[in-house]
């Protein structure tokens, strides 16, 4: 029996790359063949087209994301720490991926939903998931803060939602000016939104 060939995954794991740091545009079949080093038949073999790869690639970027999203906001920690913890995972993973790739390159699903000119619509449509998904993380968390006190909001849903939109902004930011100080403030500044800080006192309890 032969040996199971990891040209697929090799694929998607370069297309991921590829695409954050280059967009749907530039991310040619040929840039992600080389960065895989798998030859362009496997490629067709594999997933037709590159619509069907860009598709892939966003389904294995979300996985690795929701690991990460169901760890830090799990419900057995306090909603403003789930916050915070998230704030520091982003600043922390923006600056590895800086010092591996040369440059900021912020949110992968915003960066890449806001070029897909000419690509299935169906790539929007994922894309757009993935997004509201990860809102409704922080959604939950900060209702879930004003449920306790612990923030005093009269909409806490449209306040988590405009948390959201804020770190998309700053990430946005970051990746055009390729500057990693508004990243690293995100927390303080996103908290202060909300009314809270790093010192709120739910954190001691």
């Amino acid at each position: 029996m032969g040996r199971r060939s990891d040209a697929r995954d090799k694929l998607i794991t370069a297309a991921t790359e590829v695409l954050w740091r280059f967009g749907y545009h530039g991310a040619t079949v040929d840039r992600i063949c080389e960065a895989a080093q798998v030859r362009r038949g496997s490629f067709h073999y594999f997933f037709g087209g590159k619509d069907g790869l860009v598709l892939a690639a966003i389904e294995a970027a979300w996985q690795e994301r929701q690991v990460l999203l169901d760890e830090i906001f799990s419900p057995r920690k306090e909603p403003l720490q789930r916050l915070e913890s998230y704030f520091a995972a982003i600043s922390k993973r923006q600056t590895s991926l800086k010092k591996q790739h040369g440059r900021v390159l912020g949110c992968f699903f915003t960066s890449l939903g806001s070029q897909l000119d000419g690509a299935d619509p169906e790539i929007g449509r994922r894309v757009q998931q993935a997004l509201s998904t990860y809102e409704r993380y922080y959604v939950a968390a900060v209702c879930e803060a004003a449920a306790k006190r612990q923030l005093e909001l009269t909409d806490p849903e449209e306040r988590g939602r405009d948390v959201f939109a804020f770190v998309l902004g700053v990430l946005a930011q970051a990746r055009v000016n390729d500057d990693l100080r508004r990243v690293r403030a995100l927390g303080p500044a996103a908290l202060a939104m909300l009314g809270a800080d790093l010192r709120v006192e739910a954190r001691a309890s």
